[in-house]
């Protein structure tokens, strides 16, 4: 099962609008349901982000035996 979190904002929103109809039982439970989805939409978020970040340390990252450190006089040291 895939999602999104718009997908998420979505269903906690019409929960919302479900428990403004309800009793109040029915209401504090729509609200309980309509906060689950609100965190699972921030969670989501933060996934995305971290793996837009990982995926870009991924193309970027150079084998740290193949990087050459520069010193001041512009030549790599002896190995």
């Amino acid at each position: 099962m895939t999602g999104s979190s718009k997908e998420c904002r979505a269903h906690a929103m019409g929960c919302l609008k479900q428990a403004e109809l309800e009793t109040p039982p029915g209401r504090i439970t729509l609200l309980a349901i309509a906060q689950q989805w609100l965190r699972l939409a921030t969670e989501l978020e933060n996934s995305e982000t971290f793996l837009e970040v990982m995926n870009h340390i991924e193309k970027t990252w150079e084998d740290p035996r193949e990087v050459r450190i520069i010193t001041n006089g512009g030549s790599t040291p002896d190995a």
